[in-house]
């Protein structure tokens, strides 16, 4: 574009002499390119702005991929914590009944136990009584057998 202006103002600037015409256009075609150059590096410019737009654009959509999947998991998470809180609620309730049932058994043990010393003690009691009944039988049935001898006579 600058180049075909700088062209179509070539003729109105070469009204002068030949030699001046000359240096104008020796002039005007430097500075066409120039600006021809300056054009080119402006391409080239904008290609890689173009391009590093592209790159940003991806990097983008794969950084908010990543961000959506981080929520999903974050999500996820969020769902197994309170599950796994749920489990340790229902744990330690359940934990509080067994404690609560194993204090019972243990008070129902003491007083079984006890009753079974104050059981184991009346049977020694007894054992004690039939020993000395057992030792005492043969010298009554001795005395009984007297008696009755005394009396049959």
């Amino acid at each position: 574009m600058a180049t075909e202006w700088l062209r179509s103002t070539l003729p109105i600037l070469s009204t002068s002499g030949h030699a001046e015409e000359k240096d104008n256009s020796e002039t005007i075609a430097d500075e066409i390119k120039v600006v021809e150059q300056e054009q080119e590096k402006v391409k080239s410019e904008l290609m890689e702005l173009t391009s590093s737009q592209k790159e940003v654009k991806k990097e983008k959509e794969e950084l908010n991929c990543r961000v959506k999947s981080f929520e999903e998991s974050r999500q996820y998470m969020l769902k197994e914590v309170e599950a796994l809180e749920r489990k340790t609620q229902q744990y330690e309730t359940r934990e509080k009944q067994m404690n609560k049932e194993l204090e019972r058994l243990q008070k129902e043990k003491e007083k079984v136990d006890k009753k079974l010393k104050s059981i184991e003690t009346n049977l020694k009691s007894v054992a004690e009584m039939k020993e000395m009944t057992q030792s005492k039988i043969p010298s009554l049935e001795e005395s009984l057998q007297q008696k009755s001898d005394e009396l049959s006579k």
